[in-house]
């Protein structure tokens, strides 16, 4: 059974107030009838204290047969009785006196009745008279039912009562819950990019639906930036595809007609040179095929990078590496570096490795040696210039250089490398432009990027 948690509330309330109202009802009922009882008993404690010398005075007058003493000490007897009953029983087991409500054999053990017995000495011959005190129950009996009977009615209409104050209390405690719902409910399920945006915030003073509140939130965050995720990830496969199918088109169909020469001269046809020049044509072809692929394939990975995947590196020894191993790939180039022994910045290691590699492979094909690489701290930026000796960059283009498939006619090149290099300062929250060059001749390519964690905390260390 599907039931409203207001409802709810309101049935347990029905149920557990009145059984709270019988507990504590019959736990003060049964607090009320000791009393009672007890109360009961010393009444005729004290009554049959009060009758003693009455008691006394009519056996005397008894015994010594005064009949007026006698019928004087009946009146003071019966008259200090009241309500009660009395008996008195001499020495011998005859009655001496009896009047009020008692049982009717005169029994101390009748169910129904509360007596009491006191000893009197016969002041002729010294022997044990009784005198005994009656109290009928009734009176005792027909409070403790009242005090049950309200018991009773005061749990029965606690049930409605309680039941019906408990679903407007719960009602109106559940307004915010119900807001909450229908904030939830109005987000558009086709288009749940943004959804956080729209599920702003709204204290409502009860902590339970502000904690669910946060909770949904942050999952909406969490939804949106992997939303955000997936469409810069399907974006990025259709710019991939896109640019591959444009960029491998002009190599794939110069390949065409080289492969159909060979195809049509057969073996032995060609000469040797003429074989080795379509040979050498082949090969180039396919390198360029094989770097646009690989360019537009890192394009793609850094794409896909999560800010939260920075952790503290040393770019200091990033550019190192990159130095050295350019160095060892082409030995007859000159590059001069200048470096400090350490710069920390959070950043994704392979993403500084591409940035470095593409300016140095940018000053390598379209410039002239030396190269020279600088790295120092400004404030809180880490600035590394990459300056060559070649032609330069015209100013009009120092803008548009950085775009992809952006390349000069004739540049061997797959137009990518710089927009490598400008993907990952922009990664890691920096920034790359080709400065002014002059006094000196060339291109001059300088990055930005913060030492800092892009809410300007501190630097921590990653798992």
């Amino acid at each position: 059974m599907n039931l409203r948690l207001s409802t709810r509330l309101a049935l347990a309330t029905a149920v557990l107030v009145p059984l709270l109202v019988l507990g504590a009802g019959f736990t003060v009922l049964t607090i009320a009838a000791h009393d009672l009882r007890a109360q009961a008993d010393r009444q005729l404690r004290d009554r049959i204290t009060a009758l003693v010398p009455a008691a006394r005075g009519l056996l005397a007058a008894q015994d010594t047969a005064r009949p007026a003493a006698a019928r004087k000490s009946f009146r003071q007897l019966y008259g200090a009785a009241l309500d009660i009953g009395v008996r008195l029983t001499g020495p011998d087991g005859t009655v001496r006196a009896a009047d009020g409500p008692q049982p009717a054999d005169g029994s101390v053990h009748t169910a129904g009745w509360r007596t009491r017995t006191r000893r009197i000495a016969d002041p002729q011959d010294g022997g044990p008279a009784e005198l005994t005190v009656y109290s009928s129950n009734r009176a005792v009996d027909r409070q403790i039912d009242g005090v049950r009977t309200a018991v009773l009615w005061t749990a029965a209409g606690a049930a409605p009562a309680s039941a019906l104050l408990a679903l407007l209390v719960a009602r109106r405690a559940a307004v915010p819950l119900r807001r909450l719902r229908d904030r939830t409910a109005a987000l558009d399920p086709t288009a749940l990019s943004g959804a956080s945006a729209s599920f702003a915030q709204r204290r409502t003073g009860v902590a339970e639906v502000d904690e669910l509140a946060a909770v949904l939130h942050a999952i909406l965050t969490r939804y949106d930036a992997q939303a955000g995720r997936t469409a810069q990830a399907l974006e990025s496969a259709r710019s991939f595809a896109s640019a591959a199918a444009h960029e491998l088109r002009t190599p794939l169909a110069s390949m065409r007609p080289n492969l159909d020469v060979l195809a049509a001269a057969g073996t032995g046809r060609l000469s040797e040179a003429e074989h080795a020049e379509i040979v050498a044509d082949l090969t180039e072809q396919h390198q360029r095929i094989d770097a646009t692929l690989t360019a537009l394939r890192t394009l793609a990975r850094g794409e896909l990078v999560d800010t939260a995947a920075l952790r503290p590196a040393d770019l200091a020894e990033t550019v190192d590496a990159a130095v050295a191993d350019l160095r060892r790939r082409c030995p007859g180039v000159e590059v001069r570096a200048e470096l400090p022994e350490q710069l920390t910045l959070p950043a994704w290691e392979p993403g500084l490795r591409i940035l470095v590699d593409n300016l140095l492979g940018n000053a390598l094909v379209h410039g002239r040696p030396p190269i020279t690489v600088t790295l120092r701290q400004e404030g809180g930026d880490a600035v590394l210039v990459v300056q060559d000796a070649g032609p330069g960059i015209p100013p009009a283009e120092r803008e548009t250089v950085f775009e992809r498939f952006r390349r000069r006619t004739g540049s061997p090149g797959s137009g990518l490398g710089l927009a490598l290099a400008a993907q990952q300062a922009a990664l890691h929250g920096g920034t790359v432009r080709a400065a002014e060059a002059a006094p000196l001749p060339g291109a001059r390519m300088e990055v930005r990027l913060p030492t800092k964690n892009p809410q300007g905390g501190p630097l921590t260390s990653g798992p």
